[in-house]
């Protein structure tokens, strides 16, 4: 619930919580908080929301966001992944390395790619490039961990070039030997924002462009 009067916010809660009464169900403590996404008194501003983090922070004019008659307004809305979420997709790379410690590199790689590819594509339309890259190398001291624990003995140059490709003009790739299957590291996935609606637009202008399968009458 967003408005900018706090006392209506806890109207609307006060509300919702008699609502769900009537079914007997309850708002849970932990997951409710009213809280500005700008500044506060006391603690941190903004709120987590299905995995992501949404926050305000001051701005001048060059970086500063715009309402709909463009005028500065003084602050730039800003959405992350969450904290914990960053926290729970690591814990699941984690637990897919340690389970993987004794198969093959390209089992580890086929049960790791979907994983990182579909979480990556979850975050892939709000401020995460920095996440990707930094997630990407928490994964790689993994990685690193699951090579030496299975060669104990062998030198890190050794357990370099027998599961990473290096000199093949592609960088760090954690990929068999002759094969075309390699690592889809988080940093591949493109970042494209959404593309935001004019207001004056409607479905009724007629000027959408409609794309019909083959064979389909348009």
């Amino acid at each position: 619930m967003l408005h900018e009067d706090p006392h209506v916010v806890q109207q609307c809660q006060d509300l919702a919580a008699a609502w769900l009464q009537e079914m007997g169900l309850e708002l849970k403590p932990s997951k409710t908080r009213i809280t500005h996404t700008l500044t506060v008194s006391a603690g941190t501003p903004g709120f987590d929301f299905l995995g992501f983090h949404i926050r305000q922070y001051p701005a001048g004019k060059t970086k500063s966001g715009k309402d709909c008659r463009g005028r500065l307004q003084g602050f730039k809305t800003c959405i992350t992944p969450s904290k914990v979420a960053i926290q729970r997709h690591v814990h699941d790379l984690h637990e897919i390395v340690h389970r993987h410690r004794h198969a093959e590199q390209r089992t580890l790689i086929q049960r790791l790619n979907p994983v990182i590819s579909g979480w990556t594509q979850y975050y892939a339309h709000v401020v995460s490039a920095r996440v990707f890259a930094k997630v990407h190398h928490v994964l790689y001291a993994m990685l690193c961990a699951w090579a030496v624990y299975r060669h104990p003995n062998k030198k890190k140059r050794w357990t370099t070039s027998k599961y990473w490709r290096v000199d093949e003009g592609q960088g760090w790739v954690f990929q068999p030997p002759h094969s075309s299957l390699g690592l889809y590291p988080h940093y591949r996935t493109p970042i494209r924002r959404y593309v935001k609606v004019q207001g004056s637009r409607s479905p009724y202008d007629g000027d959408w462009v409609l794309e019909c399968a083959p064979g389909t009458p348009s």
